[in-house]
C-alpha cells in the first residue's frame, strides 16, 4: 500500500471504520480503488469527516451501493483503457457551455419527437407553487433502502470529486455522457455553485451544493444544463424544467440519473 493509502487508512481508523475489511477493488497499481461497508444511517456523517482531508490525503470519498458495487467499479473500469489523467485533462480542455449548446437543440428534438414539450425553460409566471428545495440524498432515504440496504464508502484516487467520473471510466452508454463531459460539467458546477459529489452509483450522481442558486432566473438557467446533461430527470422525473428549477433554488443536493 502506498503513502496515501496508509494516509487513508489512519483516518478511516479514526472514524472507527475497521480496516481489516478495507479492499482494494480497482484501479491503477499505483493509484488503487478501496471500498468498505457502511451502515445506511451513518453514511453521510462519515463521508463528511472522511471528505475532510481528501485534497491532502489524495482520496476523496464517495457512499455507493452494494448492489451496484460490480458495475461501478469493475465492470466500467476493466472495459476502458483511458489513462485517467488523461481524461480529466481532456475535460478540462471541453469548453462545457459549448458542449451544452450542441446538445441542447438536439435534446429539444428528441424531446419534441417523443410528444414531450416540457424541456424549454417557461417564462418565471409558470413556476410551480408545488415544488421544495431538495435537500435529501435518494440512495440515503428509505424508499433506496427497501431496494438495497447494503452501503458502500468508495474511496476514489482523486483530490477533487469532479475528477472521480475519469477513475471510475463513468458514462458513454445510452444518454449518459462520456466521462470527461462528466468532469467538465461538474468542474463548472464546483466552481460556480460549490458543488461535490457525495454518492454515485453504476446509474447515478448525487451533489452536495454549498452555493445554490438564489433567484428564479438562475434556477432557470441552471435547470436547462442540468436537462440537457440529464434528460432523464426531467422526461422520467420532474416532468418540466419549471418543476426541476423550483427544486434547485436554495436546493442544497442535486440528483441525476440515466436510464
Amino acid at each position: 500500500m502506498n503513502a496515501s493509502g496508509q494516509q487513508l487508512r489512519i483516518v478511516l481508523a479514526a472514524e472507527g471504520v475497521p480496516c481489516d475489511r478495507l479492499r482494494t477493488v480497482a484501479g491503477l497499481a499505483a493509484q488503487p480503488i478501496y471500498a468498505v461497508p457502511i451502515a445506511r444511517d451513518n453514511a453521510l456523517a462519515l463521508w463528511e469527516r472522511v471528505r475532510g482531508p481528501a485534497e491532502v490525503i489524495g482520496y476523496w470519498p464517495v457512499i455507493s451501493s452494494a448492489r451496484d458495487e460490480e458495475l461501478l467499479l469493475t465492470e466500467n473500469i476493466e472495459a476502458s483503457d483511458q489513462d485517467p489523467a488523461a481524461v480529466i485533462a481532456a475535460g478540462l480542455d471541453l469548453d462545457p457551455m459549448q458542449w451544452l449548446q450542441d446538445h441542447t437543440d438536439a435534446d429539444v428534438a428528441r424531446a419534441t419527437a417523443q410528444g414531450y414539450s416540457g424541456g424549454v425553460a417557461g417564462p418565471e409566471s409558470a413556476w410551480p407553487d408545488d415544488t421544495a428545495p431538495s435537500d435529501d440524498f435518494y440512495l440515503l432515504s428509505q424508499t433506496a433502502a427497501k431496494y438495497d440496504p447494503g452501503m458502500r464508502l468508495v474511496l476514489v484516487p482523486a483530490r477533487a470529486s469532479w475528477q472521480v467520473p475519469a477513475h471510475l471510466a463513468f458514462g458513454g452508454w445510452n444518454e449518459c455522457p462520456p466521462d470527461e463531459v462528466h468532469v467538465a460539467l461538474l468542474h463548472r458546477w464546483h466552481q460556480r455553485y460549490g458543488a461535490e459529489l457525495v454518492v454515485m452509483t453504476g446509474s447515478i450522481l448525487e451533489l452536495r451544493v454549498a452555493q445554490p442558486p438564489r433567484t428564479r432566473s438562475d434556477a432557470l438557467a441552471l435547470a436547462q444544463e442540468q436537462f440537457t446533461y440529464c434528460p432523464d430527470i426531467v422526461t422520467q422525473g420532474t416532468e418540466t424544467v419549471g418543476r426541476l428549477a423550483a427544486s434547485l433554488l436554495n436546493g442544497h443536493t442535486w440528483f441525476f440519473w440515466w436510464d
